[in-house]
């Protein structure tokens, strides 16, 4: 468990001017909060891991409000599962607690809704030097949005290779 505080000048941040999107400067800001993890290893290939974050302060000092963004809680549980020596799969839970932000419609503050996203991946070690990977994000197919007005994609395949030097 670790306490943060993190003391900021000079932050670009998201704002408006009337109807406009436009990045603002705030002169100083405070971040501060607990982070808390886990990992559980109830057999030698598998692993469970947990993480939490209370971001008990996200303030403008200048303004007195909270910044844009950012979640007060937000939790995280993955499971990991290597094996035939090759093989690892693995999925993650992700909780994102609701958070102030800028209606992307009116340009008034709002408040954006929580959300949980779910996650899985395999990949295939074919040598110690290429590895070939899938992956699925959101795999509910959710909607929801990190950013107010641009809602995230609702379920996403991903295919790659990943070539080690």
């Amino acid at each position: 468990m670790r306490y943060f505080q993190n003391d900021i000048r000079n932050l670009i941040t998201a704002s408006t001017i009337g109807t406009n999107f436009t990045q603002a400067n705030v002169n100083r800001a405070r971040t501060a909060g607990i982070e808390a993890t886990l990992d559980i290893h109830p057999m030698k290939d598998l692993t469970l891991s947990f993480g939490y974050t209370w971001l008990a302060e996200a303030k403008d000092l200048t303004m007195q409000t909270r910044l844009l963004r950012r979640p007060e809680h937000t939790g995280t549980a993955t499971l990991n599962y290597h094996f035939l020596d090759r093989f690892n799969v693995n999925t993650s839970v992700i909780v994102v607690s609701n958070r102030v932000d800028i209606d992307a419609a009116t340009f008034a503050t709002t408040t954006d809704k929580p959300y949980v996203k779910w996650n899985a991946g395999l990949s295939y070690e074919i040598h110690k030097n290429l590895e070939i990977f899938g992956r699925v994000e959101n795999i509910l197919g959710d909607r929801y949005e990190e950013v107010n007005g641009y809602p995230a994609l609702r379920r996403i395949f991903w295919a790659g290779i990943k070539l080690k030097f």
